[in-house]
């Protein structure tokens, strides 16, 4: 299995509540005045299984 395991990830940001969107395996808060973003997909390479 090379896909990232995304059990751990929020549907909504874990500081200010909001939705969360993806953007290239980075989970990035919909609410600009908050802005947290999560690389953990992205640092997390499947390919180093």
């Amino acid at each position: 299995m090379s896909k990232p395991n995304n059990q751990d990830c929020p549907a909504f940001c874990p500081l200010c509540g909001a939705d969360l969107y993806n953007v290239d395996q980075t989970c990035v808060c919909k609410n600009p005045k908050c802005n947290w973003r999560c690389t953990r997909c992205r640092d997390e390479d499947p390919e180093n299984e």
